[in-house]
């Protein structure tokens, strides 16, 4: 395992790369530098074939946090091969069902780590 920042690591599984990015437990702002932190090492990295988790678990989320992370999530969209997210709530399911439909290429919700990584390498 990689550790890229305290709340971005690598795991590898069944031979692939999967990025880690956990947000729980992080107010607006925390949300918003650790989404534009993984989207500068993104744009540094060269890698166009990410597949990324993202952990949500009681992630406060508001509207502005949302049209932010959206953002970002269309600038390195590109870049993104598969990507999911654990740890939804009902809020949660809500906006990713709007995300999705911002995105050509959405997230998965999946409920555990382990179905995360099944997807992802699938």
């Amino acid at each position: 395992m990689m550790v890229v920042s305290s709340r971005i690591e690598v795991v590898y599984y069944d031979f692939e790369e999967i990025f880690i990015i956990d947000y729980s437990d992080l107010d607006c702002d925390q949300a918003e530098r650790l989404a534009r932190q993984f989207r500068d090492f993104v744009f540094g990295s060269g890698k166009t074939d990410f597949l990324i988790v993202v952990d949500v678990t009681n992630t406060k989320v508001n509207r502005q946090l949302f049209e932010r992370l959206k953002k970002i999530s269309k600038e390195i969209e590109p870049y993104v091969k598969k990507r999911c997210v654990v740890g939804l709530n009902g809020l949660h399911r809500t906006l990713l069902t709007f995300y999705n439909n911002a995105l050509k290429k959405g997230a998965k919700a999946v409920k555990s780590y382990e179905e995360a990584k099944n997807y992802l390498v699938d």
